[in-house]
């Protein structure tokens, strides 16, 4: 159960900051289209980057190790 429940917790970390990671992105992209007038192609080139770096950084949970409880 401690296995367990330190790997929710860390999930939970990374669930949060790939939210706020993929908020960050397109805050600022909606921010420079708003006052510099981005052109479409690059809000969606940056759309598709913030998906492929939330993506990537979702890949970590396959490099987590739990250590054995000992009784």
């Amino acid at each position: 159960l401690p296995a367990a429940i330190a790997i929710a917790r860390r999930s939970r970390r990374l669930v949060l900051t790939n939210l706020f990671l993929a908020l960050g992105i397109n805050v600022a992209v909606i921010a420079l289209a708003a006052t510099v007038g981005l052109p479409l192609w690059i809000s969606v080139l940056s759309d598709s980057g913030g998906l492929l770096v939330v993506l990537a950084n979702s890949l970590w949970p396959l490099m987590w190790r739990v250590r054995p409880v000992s009784a």
